[in-house]
């Protein structure tokens, strides 16, 4: 039997979050050119892939430093804002939801409608027994572009045999 027992409690430094987002398959950035009525890049033949990039460091050495976000839960991808009716879902065909919280755009975006896309995952601190919630916002917009006029062209003409 053990009389006068005593609570120990361990105080764990807060983890260290740096998060960042790569781009596959282009940029944020679309041109559209009126005359010919395309994008560059197009999106619905190039895909754009935003991957989430989520570093955690821990102070105390006990989680190892490195990219988190295939470890995150709770991971959503909204459009425009937070309502849950803005929330990107399997059922939409402009988006798919990749690995590791990735996000593939298959719509070009217009000019006069810039597109904000909106992150959000947890990671769950083993340390302190709670989850660390992350976000992040990328943009994406076009601008217009009015198409030169055609380039000179070459044509040779032939006597008739």
């Amino acid at each position: 039997m053990i009389e006068g027992g005593t609570n120990l409690y361990a105080q764990y430094e807060a983890l260290s979050v740096t998060k960042s987002m790569t781009f596959d398959g282009g940029s944020t950035k679309q041109v559209y050119y009126a005359e010919s009525k395309q994008y560059m890049p197009d999106r619905e033949l190039t895909p754009f892939t935003l991957q989430p990039v989520i570093i955690i460091s821990d102070p105390d050495g006990i989680i190892p430093t490195g990219d988190k976000a295939g470890s995150l839960s709770a991971v959503r991808w909204f459009v425009g804002s937070t309502d849950a009716a803005n929330q990107i879902t399997s059922l939409n065909p402009d988006y798919t939801l990749g690995a590791k919280g990735a996000l593939i755009v298959h719509k070009n975006v217009p000019q006069e409608s810039p597109l904000t896309l909106i992150f959000e995952g947890e990671f769950y601190d083993t340390r302190r027994m709670s989850s660390v919630f992350i976000d992040m916002a990328v943009q994406l917009t076009t601008t217009s572009n009015a198409e030169s006029a055609a380039g000179p062209t070459l044509s040779i003409d032939r006597p008739r045999a």
